[in-house]
């Protein structure tokens, strides 16, 4: 993949009602090119749209102005670079909800394929998409910004969240560390009254698919240069502030090399089944000699159990704990007894 294919996620036809949803290997590899990745816990801020969300990005100097994506990519990530160095650096990605009336491109047996291929079946595109979203970018968002005028009516976004509910994938994922979404609109010459937005984000807190739902409106004649865009993206950043402050007070911000485990993790586990829930604790555990951990455990357990502490919380913590130690090994931790220790 050239260094300059900002694509992620892409889709193609490998046949009648076959479809190649691709991973390229681009979110693993910026989460790597991090400057410290071991410390690092980056954000990520996801947007969904097209016309308006692209002209809303530049305006907030957001879109990366060099680079590109394959004609099949649906989704596209890089690191916004001002934040590159710091302890939260953000990612910013994009992509659309839905097919875009184009004409897949047929894979053939002699095309390289990316990193990792995976072959669904099904009469409809979008169904393919939705797997791809709520296993592989919900989990790891800390903000989906929907640019509602992109979409041709309310009752398609509603649909479309309707499915992702149904999927289930972050029934296991506390609700305040799921992502924030953010619905942005115009307020002069939308095709959507204020009211039908109100709605659509009574509709998604009521999915409780999201950690919150807020409303944006962007402003058409700014009274200065580009000021609504700058409030939105402001606002957009303290929202994943917001997110990043909940997964440090659930012992949840994880870095750049958990991040990658976790995401190759749920990988694998949408080739096997999209309604398989990611089970953070196994992967915490996969690779790690349990008998180090026996004895401090049962006694964590009893603890634990004997002050009616929720079953979530303790596997949270658990997992949290066995992480500092093994991806990679050491990495926080100096050794293996103050792992233990921590648990």
């Amino acid at each position: 993949m050239s260094h300059k294919d900002l694509s992620w996620l892409a889709l193609m036809r490998a046949g009648c009602n076959t479809y190649l949803l691709h991973d390229t290997g681009r979110f693993c590899q910026v989460l790597k090119d991090l400057t410290n990745p071991s410390s690092q816990q980056p954000s990520l801020l996801f947007f969904l749209g097209r016309a308006f969300k692209d002209s809303a990005l530049l305006r907030m100097s957001f879109r990366k102005t060099v680079g590109r994506c394959s004609p099949d990519s649906f989704a596209s990530i890089h690191t916004y670079g001002p934040s590159a160095r710091e302890t939260v650096p953000l990612f910013i990605a994009e992509g659309d909800l839905g097919p875009r009336n184009r004409k897949l491109q047929q894979a053939n047996a002699n095309q390289k394929l990316p990193t990792q291929s995976m072959a669904f079946t099904s009469a409809r595109e979008e169904e393919i998409l939705d797997v791809a979203y709520v296993r592989l970018v919900l989990p790891f968002s800390s903000v989906i910004v929907l640019f509602v005028e992109d979409f041709s009516t309310i009752k398609y976004i509603s649909a479309t969240f309707d499915r992702w509910h149904k999927l289930n994938a972050l029934a296991n994922l506390v609700h305040e560390l799921r992502p924030q979404l953010i619905l942005v609109s115009a307020t002069e010459g939308s095709k959507f009254s204020r009211l039908a937005v109100g709605r659509l984000q009574e509709h998604c807190e009521e999915l409780k698919l999201f950690a919150s739902v807020t409303v944006s409106f962007l402003a058409s004649q700014d009274p200065a240069p580009h000021a609504s865009h700058r409030s939105l993206k402001e606002g957009i950043v303290s929202q994943a502030e917001r997110t990043s402050d909940a997964r440090r007070r659930r012992f949840h911000l994880l870095s750049a090399l958990h991040i990658s485990t976790l995401y190759r993790a749920s990988l694998l586990g949408a080739v096997r089944s999209p309604a398989t829930q990611l089970d953070w604790l196994d992967v915490a555990r996969r690779y790690i000699d349990n008998s180090r951990f026996c004895g401090n455990l049962t006694d964590v357990l009893l603890m634990t159990r004997a002050h009616g502490t929720p079953e979530d919380d303790i596997s949270a913590f658990v997992a949290s704990s066995m992480l500092l130690d093994a991806y990679p090994p050491g990495s926080h931790c100096k050794s293996a007894a103050l792992a233990t220790g921590l648990v």
